[in-house]
């Protein structure tokens, strides 16, 4: 038997352990790590084994720190059978819905400035979900769902590849006509937003 562990073993999130034994490969959760933008790119990372080969998921309860990733999990080749309780099934699947359909609702938001007109912040973020859910919502957590959802304000300087070809052309111009001289353009000329 081998025991192996790819989440909640330096934290409390993200449980997920892998039990290999008599030639089956038994997944034990698989929960999405919170609590943190390190951790959130965790969530988007290799799992540290192949998903398809695994043959069964135990799932132990339906909190999001142990079911939240089996979707990435699945998209990632696994076909095998989850094992749990018919109640945390019911209460797994609500549970992911709901975190989807709070990040869609967040996405389509960032599509438009917020109400005061300038750029999305992680307190901005917070108090929009806060007015959203009616629950208090830390500003960290605001921050944590901007990069969950992929949101940046920040602008790719004219030289960098993301930037946009206009903006590269104008710059190569002004570079040229300019030798000696700095030309600097002001972070509130330009608002993008990628998502990912």
């Amino acid at each position: 038997m081998k025991l192996s562990f790819h989440g909640a073993d330096r934290s409390v999130t993200g449980s997920c352990h892998l039990v290999e034994c008599a030639g089956k490969r038994i997944l034990i959760d698989c929960g999405l790590h919170q609590g943190s933008r390190e951790l959130d790119e965790e969530n988007a990372g290799p799992f540290g084994f192949d998903a398809a080969g695994i043959n069964y998921v135990l799932l132990t309860h339906a909190h999001l720190d142990h079911c939240g990733r089996l979707p990435l999990l699945a998209k990632r080749g696994f076909r095998g059978e989850i094992i749990t309780t018919s109640a945390s099934r019911e209460l797994a699947r609500l549970i992911m819905l709901d975190s989807a359909h709070q990040q869609e609702d967040l996405a389509a938001a960032l599509q438009e400035p917020p109400e005061d007109g300038g750029l999305w912040s992680g307190p901005k973020v917070a108090q929009w979900m806060q007015r959203t859910l009616g629950r208090e919502i830390a500003p960290q957590r605001g921050w944590d769902y901007l990069q969950r959802v992929g949101y940046s304000s920040r602008v790719p300087r004219p030289q960098h590849a993301k930037a946009d070809a206009e903006v590269q052309q104008a710059f190569k111009k002004t570079a040229r006509a300019g030798r000696g001289r700095t030309s600097r353009t002001s972070a509130s000329d330009h608002r993008t937003v990628e998502h990912g």
